[in-house]
């Protein structure tokens, strides 16, 4: 993860705006709950605010969440919504290289994208320790897209990787055994760039 991407989401204190993105959280989900029969611990890498873990704590019988992420306003926010209940550990850390607690499920909801480098993707991918990983990846459908340039759009410099689905199941595959790949969200909530999302679902072979 370069300097562009770390002063990118360091110096976050909201969301950039992504369309649709009430119906495309559901969708997040309803996915992950799938794999949360017998869970008791998860790992969220690049948690942002927690929408995703705050949810399964009321809808699962989850005990440990483990939440990293690059912000420490989005870390502080989520503290703060978590309140005192146990069993919450968060991390102001670059995902990549830290060291991860073992748990039975790790996601990771659309920040790949910001990994940029194929060998710092494999590094975070060596780093999982669980059983499942389930990971949502913009993706572009015919060839990678480099992007890092200024964006007026977000009024910073920004910097992300769209990779092809192909070079995902590539690098995915030394590690884990791809149980499927999906396409996510339906046409309508696509991105207006083009690129697409899809779920690739992991079992880890260790």
């Amino acid at each position: 993860m370069n300097n562009v991407v770390e002063t990118f989401w360091k110096s976050r204190e909201v969301y950039p705006p992504v369309i649709h993105n009430y119906q495309r959280r559901y969708i997040d989900l309803g996915m992950v709950l799938k794999y949360t029969d017998g869970v008791s611990s998860i790992s969220d890498l690049g948690c942002g605010e927690g929408q995703l873990i705050l949810m399964l704590r009321e809808l699962t019988n989850i005990s440990k969440f483990y939440a990293y992420d690059l912000s420490i306003t989005f870390i502080g926010n989520l503290l703060k919504r978590w309140g005192a209940a146990p069993g919450l550990a968060t991390s102001v850390a670059n995902f990549i290289e830290s060291p991860k607690e073992k748990t039975d499920l790790s996601v990771c909801m659309g920040a790949i994208l910001y990994v940029l480098k194929d060998e710092d993707l494999r590094t975070m991918l060596s780093t999982i320790d669980s059983e499942v990983f389930l990971c949502r990846i913009p993706c572009n459908l015919e060839n990678r897209v480099e992007i890092d340039k200024f964006s007026e759009e977000f009024n910073s410099n920004y910097a992300a990787v769209y990779r092809t689905v192909s070079e995902y199941i590539t690098i995915l595959s030394e590690f884990f055994s791809i149980e499927s790949v999906d396409r996510c969200y339906p046409d309508e909530i696509e991105s207006v760039y083009g690129t697409k999302h899809y779920f690739f679902i992991c079992k880890n072979r260790r």
